[in-house]
């Protein structure tokens, strides 16, 4: 495929940017050929914003690239996957100002995003800056099908960003990544993750102790909403948290609609937990398994853990960081996200 040129303009609030596929804007498509206009509106406008993950500030002069997603699709109309589709376009955008109007033909795109400074983005390994964002089942970040515009949001990390520890090894120098996460551990890495508030209440369980190391986790997750007692007045801080509980958990904690499609996954049908399980998933914070199921009833452990929230918060996997557990050797599947969760840092590559 040939694309033309990379136009910009000065409009808008935010930095937005949108690519252009071949073919020309404006005035030169209302002068071409009835066939060429048809070509044109078969064509998606792409608005990409971005934005600083600390600050919450727009972005200026961040360098945006598309490429072929790896889905069937575009496979069978003969493209590449991670074939760049446009090369790199560079916009930037004033305290008022800034937008630059492009277009893509119909197809699956990969987005990445580079900006000096700051750690690269690229859709096909991290999560978008809103859930509307969220990747297709089968990897894609945009899919325009001749119909639009689209809107697609993410955010940038500083490279030199702190980054504090949610979670905590054990004073023998393990993290034990393939023990089962259990509900008080939930209950404190959310209180870390998820908000900077302490709970004005403590915990009205039972089984809770006051000025326990998780007391304020569990007072504050229950005072949110996002994790229940398990009746009688009881908590069960010891027990290990399933699949459906954690997709049931984290839809409580980003407010995600569980009124939608019943999931696809053929294991649960019926099961408690079947509409949060299909928000997690459409969400693209949980998959299923190469079988088709999901095992709803499989607990969680402490490296699925991390993996999962690190990607919900927007905070890089850091194989570059020191190994300190005795049982997470650098070969681990999961090193970087159990290392980037477990100690404060600044990314290596900043180093």
């Amino acid at each position: 495929m040939k694309f033309g040129t990379q136009a910009k303009l000065r409009v808008g609030s935010s930095l937005v940017v949108l690519l252009l596929a071949a073919g020309s804007l404006g005035s030169a498509v209302s002068a071409a050929s009835p066939t060429a206009a048809a070509s044109q509106e078969a064509r998606t406008a792409l608005r990409v914003s971005v934005t600083d993950a600390v600050t919450g500030r727009p972005l200026q002069d961040v360098a945006l690239t598309l490429y072929w997603a790896d889905t069937a699709s575009n496979r069978a109309n003969g493209r590449t996957p991670g074939q760049a589709v446009a090369g790199t376009v560079s916009a930037s955008t004033s305290a008022d100002a800034g937008l630059s109007e492009q277009w893509i033909e119909p197809g699956d795109y990969a987005i990445v995003g580079e900006k000096a400074g700051y750690l690269p983005f690229d859709s096909r390994t991290a999560k978008p800056a809103s859930s509307a964002n969220a990747r297709q089942a089968d990897g894609a970040a945009v899919r325009a099908a001749g119909s639009g515009p689209i809107a697609y949001a993410f955010a940038l990390t500083p490279a030199r960003h702190t980054y504090p520890a949610y979670m905590n090894g054990y004073t023998d120098g393990t993290f034990r990544p393939e023990q089962n996460l259990i509900r008080a551990e939930l209950a404190v890495i959310l209180q870390r993750t998820m908000s900077a508030e302490a709970s004005s209440s403590g915990a009205d369980f039972r089984d809770i102790a006051p000025d326990k190391w998780l007391t304020a986790g569990v007072s504050l997750a229950a005072a949110k909403g996002w994790m229940q007692g398990t009746g009688g007045a009881r908590f069960e801080p010891e027990r290990d948290v399933t699949r459906a509980e954690m997709a049931q958990i984290l839809a409580n904690v980003y407010a995600w609609p569980t009124t939608g499609p019943e999931s696809a996954f053929g294991d649960t049908r019926g099961h408690w937990a079947s509409a949060a399980i299909a928000a997690a998933a459409a969400n693209g914070a949980m998959d299923g398994y190469p079988d088709g199921n999901f095992r709803p009833d499989r607990p969680v452990t402490r490296a699925e853990t991390a993996a999962l929230l690190n990607r919900l918060t927007d905070r890089p996997a850091d194989a570059g960081l020191p190994m300190t557990w005795s049982d997470v050797p650098p070969s681990y599947w999961a090193y970087g996200d159990v290392m980037a969760a477990s100690l404060d840092h600044t990314p290596s590559r900043a180093r």
